[in-house]
């Protein structure tokens, strides 16, 4: 597992960018050498597990459980109606918003039924549905997000890749 800002990837998978390879100093001290810093891109993927993790710990509401599906994610959640908790589904996005990673809520459905959305803005009002990625190694800038079937990927560049550790 790799940690990524609080969030553990279980496959992580760094492309360098071209660069030259000082191959006299490298071979004389069996370590890889080379005259500019190393940079590439990021691709990591994050479990459903792991998110529903994050989503348990950051959320501002009660979650019961997160499934990620091919190109959305379903949070699942209860909320007071009356004096008893109901169960609701919240479909929505994950976006790349200010350096986090952001919910974008689309429809709710409680007890199998969708909510109108008059009644869901009420419910997600001051709700923040957002992880701040805080300082990333090596430089990293996170440039995408995308939902796929029970995994978060995420994408970015790395500008200062050390050689050595």
């Amino acid at each position: 597992l790799v940690d990524l800002g609080g969030a553990r990837a279980e496959r992580v998978v760094v492309n360098l960018d071209p660069f030259d390879l000082n191959l006299p100093a490298t071979m004389l001290g069996r370590t890889i050498e080379s005259e500019e810093q190393l940079s590439g891109t990021l691709r990591a993927e994050v479990s459903e597990k792991e998110v529903s993790r994050l989503a348990r710990t950051q959320a501002d509401v009660p979650v019961r459980d997160v499934e990620l599906e091919e190109g959305e994610m379903v949070v699942g959640s209860e909320v007071p109606v009356l004096g008893v908790e109901v169960p609701v589904s919240v479909v929505g996005d994950m976006v790349l918003r200010d350096g986090e990673l952001a919910f974008v809520p689309r429809g709710v459905s409680a007890l199998g039924e969708p909510v109108p959305e008059e009644f869901t803005d009420e419910l997600f009002a001051g709700a923040d549905f957002s992880y701040p990625l805080g300082e990333l190694p090596y430089g990293a800038e996170v440039t995408g997000v995308e939902v796929g079937s029970g995994r978060l990927v995420v994408s970015g560049a790395l500008q200062h890749i050390p050689l050595e550790q």
